[in-house]
């Protein structure tokens, strides 16, 4: 059992309880069988705790579906998990029978569906389609035991509730920390994407455990440079990618116990863990019921090679996707053994990361398939060739020929039609060409020191004359030099121009030591200023 706050309310054992019994006594009338996938539209509030509480105690599988992501990249994962039922409690025109959990009638007889699935997880897929993973009862049952022995935990204490709940880091802050009887504080909408209200939630509600990307801890680090909302936090669990050597000597300083973990959702959550309070990054050892292999290319163990993962954590498969699935496996010692695509070298008895072997990357803990963007944007009008990879300054860019240079607006509004907000470029590059390894494959690694063929120039329009001109400027040119971009106006949006939330927050902590002023909490949230003319205006009432 478990106590959970939410937004200044707080929900008792005995309530919690009560509020999950309800749901399950309301989903029994629904008859959901085992080999069914449920799916989940959900606003982000204690009442989707609640009910997906109720689903895993049912043993009903259930699919978390982003309700921020276009409707034609939902309608594909349904399709591709097979989901013909999804319950929602917001507004919901996907494909598939919807029922609003608003509406479903108590019933008196408990149905238990027993399924062996736990949950599934979309992630990017190469091809254009989301894969779908889908983790077993058992492998889950298995792998909360394994952390909960790792962790060594001292009494129940709080955590604090921010991943997505489409995020199998969310199952950490949810249905592990029932299990093991936390206090969940579930940070809101308002306080997941604005740094400060964050911070001050921390501050208040004083969790005991911290989990979160360290894209997250950074933008935190950005209006609490010392982390001293940290003072009563014991633990801070990293993951979804690479700390990073100046992000975790700051978080060293704090003296809190620091947690590295790895693992790809197919690991279940994760499958190794590293303390790296003292000394630097690494990945630590494998979970309990998890083995990890190095193996090269002709798969034979290695001090050096491609970390391939066993045992009873793995998840079930793709669904609907078998050919996908049996790609990611073969044998070793007479056991399926998945690869992960990421490289590792062997340090006596930890593994250090060393990259991926294929067009996949880590962005703010979210996967992404480079190819999931290449097909996407290769049907835009007047594009040859096209390929996408990471930039200098860890952001997503694309670089493409054409006849023609085309505004970056045309991509960003293709992408927007498929892509979810993470996975979409916003600097695009026209070159002569695309190069090439010797083996005949793209060449990412060489992409970032081509030389564009045309440059963009300022076209300075719509900047105002008079006294506010000067602020204006000095924060565009801050714009400018933080995008690379000559481009930019003051009126440009500043989302589609590249400015992702981490930016968002640095950009903003940025100009108030330029003119020594504060923004006000709401201000902090992404998007909540959509130019640099409305910085300019909402500065000029500050001073």
């Amino acid at each position: 059992m478990c106590k959970i706050y939410y937004e200044g309310r707080w929900y008792g054992e005995k309530e919690v309880e009560e509020n999950i019994a309800e749901y399950r006594a309301k989903i029994s009338g629904l008859g959901i069988q085992p080999e069914e996938v449920t799916g989940l539209y959900l606003k982000r509030d204690a009442q989707m705790l609640f009910l997906i509480f109720a689903l895993y105690d049912m043993g009903i599988a259930f699919l978390p579906l982003d309700i921020h992501v276009p409707k034609q990249r939902n309608d594909s994962i349904i399709r591709q998990a097979e989901v013909t039922r999804i319950l929602a409690d917001t507004a919901c025109d996907l494909d598939a029978e919807v029922v609003r959990v608003e509406l479903l009638e108590h019933r008196t007889e408990e149905h238990i569906t027993d399924s062996p699935v736990a949950y599934c997880i979309a992630t990017s897929g190469t091809t254009g389609t989301p894969k779908i993973v889908q983790t077993g009862r058992r492998a889950f049952e298995f792998w909360m035991q394994d952390y909960a022995e790792f962790l060594k935990l001292k009494g129940a204490g709080s955590i604090l509730c921010m991943s997505e709940y489409t995020f199998d880091m969310f199952m950490i802050e949810s249905l592990f920390a029932r299990r093991y009887g936390m206090t969940i504080l579930l940070a809101g909408d308002g306080e997941t994407g604005n740094a400060v209200r964050l911070m001050k939630l921390i501050r208040k509600e004083k969790p005991v455990y911290i989990q979160a990307t360290p894209s997250r801890m950074k933008m935190l680090g950005m209006v609490d440079r010392e982390y001293r909302c940290l003072s009563e936090t014991e633990q801070v669990w990293l993951g979804g990618e690479r700390i990073g050597e100046e992000l975790l000597e700051r978080l060293q300083k704090t003296g809190k116990r620091i947690i590295n973990i790895y693992g790809p959702t197919e690991t279940t959550v994760c499958c190794m863990t590293a303390d790296v309070t003292l000394g630097s990054e690494r990945l630590g050892a494998a979970l309990g019921h998890s083995r990890i292999y190095l193996l090269d290319d002709q798969g034979n163990e290695a001090e050096a090679g491609e970390i391939c993962v066993a045992g009873d954590c793995l998840f079930d498969g793709y669904r609907g996707d078998k050919v996908r699935t049996d790609e990611r496996f073969t044998m070793h010692h007479g056991e399926p053994v998945y690869h992960t695509g990421d490289l590792a070298v062997r340090q006596g008895e930890d593994l250090v990361y060393r990259g991926r072997k294929d067009g996949q990357v880590k962005l703010r803990g979210y996967r992404v398939e480079l190819e999931e963007i290449e097909n996407c944007l290769s049907h835009v009008a007047g594009v040859k060739d096209i390929c996408a990879a990471v930039g200098e300054k860890e952001e997503l860019c694309v670089w493409y020929t054409a006849e023609e240079r085309l505004e970056n607006e045309v991509f960003i509004r293709a992408a927007g039609k498929s892509l979810p907000d993470y996975m979409i470029p916003y600097k695009y590059i026209q070159v002569e060409s695309i190069p090439m390894t010797a083996n005949g494959k793209r060449d990412r690694k060489a992409l970032t020191g081509l030389k564009a063929v045309t440059a963009g120039k300022a076209d300075g329009q719509g900047m105002r004359e008079g006294a506010d001109k000067s602020m204006e400027e000095r924060i565009l040119k801050l714009v400018r030099e933080k995008l690379e971009r000559e481009d930019i106006t003051a009126e440009s949006k500043l989302d589609e121009a590249g400015v992702d939330s981490l930016m968002y927050v640095e950009l903003l902590v940025d100009i108030e030591d330029m003119f020594g002023m504060e923004f006000e909490d709401e201000k902090v949230s992404y998007r909540e200023m959509n130019c640099v003319r409305d910085i300019a205006e909402y500065v000029k009432s500050r001073i």
